[in-house]
């Protein structure tokens, strides 16, 4: 692999990294923010409480930040220790 090749990957993986922890952030703050209207909806939609509603999200954005570090960032250190 050329150096070339190394710094186009890893300019990939950082900017991957930074919009993933970026929309997951922006995720958060708007979970935090409505989510009472998320309870009314998904209760109303699908019949389920609110703490159904909360474990759901919550572990929805836990796999996501999971899967952000071994697809993403875990990748773009590597790259960085090689380069």
């Amino acid at each position: 692999m050329d150096q070339t090749d190394l710094t186009t990957w890893t300019g990939f993986f950082m900017w991957a990294s930074i919009l993933n922890l970026g929309l997951m952030t922006l995720t958060s703050f708007a979970w935090m923010g409505f989510r009472s209207q998320a309870h009314r909806i998904h209760g109303r939609m699908f019949g389920v409480s609110s703490a159904t509603v909360d474990i759901t999200a919550y572990a929805s954005i836990a796999v996501w930040k999971a899967l952000t570090i071994a697809f993403f960032i875990c990748p773009w250190l590597a790259l960085l220790i090689l380069a």
